[in-house]
């Protein structure tokens, strides 16, 4: 096959599936039913209510750009575009940002993605469900990061609530490792046109979910596992009273019950 025929039939083949498939199934829950079985789900995973998903940001490689190249070089020390995801317990997309340089920092890419007005905004479908992610995100009354040490050390609750987290957002971490080790092109930069590699990697993420979907489950030795989550450190949104206040009281419903077990076991 011909290079110019390749790249068309390419084109129309993520013309088709991005048009048809996208709002299907790269979404967030829409009923009451499945709304709970995310929530349980991460629950039984870290002990913490009422979580919808987790969110982190992975750089996919790309060639120099001819306009702004700068503006893609990562601190990592190459070009690349960001995918800032949510996903569930099942390690499915739930929302996806495609696009960003490599160079902006997440807090940028959130407060300009249609997730950030979503949440925002919200009247009733979501109310009192949090997004769990890490510390390079602002702590909002939506968005939960961990706690962070600034010299005075954590108490061990604090401790304790950071454990539990890690374990609910390494969700993310393992979502983009079996999205790299499935489509194995975005481990390297992708020699297209620049311009369509947003639609490849979207593509990408919605080919997943439809293998997750169908339980076309990625042998273990396949995945990919050195996953580039670390997008910026640097947080540029201040953090909300309220989100502290709903951590705190996220921590503190933690370790009582955490508590009560241990008591119950020495007695028993």
């Amino acid at each position: 096959m011909g290079e110019s025929t390749f790249s068309y039939a390419l084109r129309d083949f993520i013309n088709v599936i991005v048009t048809k498939f996208l709002a299907e199934k790269i979404v967030f829950p829409n009923t009451e039913s499945e709304i709970n079985e995310i929530t349980n789900g991460f629950k039984g995973t870290g002990r913490i209510p009422n979580v919808i998903g987790a969110i982190d940001g992975s750089h996919i490689p790309i060639k120099a750009p001819h306009l702004f190249p700068v503006d893609y070089f990562n601190r990592k020390g190459f070009y690349s575009i960001v995918l800032q995801a949510v996903v569930d317990h099942k390690k499915s997309f739930l929302d996806i940002c495609v696009g960003w340089p490599g160079s902006t920092h997440d807090s940028r890419i959130l407060i300009n993605s249609n997730l950030y007005n979503k949440f925002n905004n919200l009247v009733t479908t979501f109310n009192n469900k949090n997004i769990l992610g890490d510390g390079r995100y602002p702590n909002l009354s939506w968005l939960i990061v961990p706690y962070k040490d600034i010299g005075r050390g954590l108490i061990q609750k604090q401790t304790y609530f950071n454990r539990k987290h890690s374990q609910i957002r390494i969700k993310v971490e393992q979502a983009f490792g079996l999205l790299k080790g499935r489509w194995r092109c975005l481990l390297h930069s992708l020699e297209v046109s620049f311009e369509i590699i947003p639609h490849i990697i979207t593509t990408c993420c919605i080919l997943h979910n439809i293998c997750e979907e169908r339980r076309d489950f990625l042998p273990p030795e396949e995945q990919y596992h050195n996953t580039e989550t670390d997008v910026n450190s640097e947080t540029n949104v201040n953090e909300t009273s309220e989100g502290n206040a709903i951590r705190n009281a996220i921590c503190n419903l933690l370790w009582n019950n955490h508590q009560r077990r241990y008591l119950n076991t020495n007695d028993n």
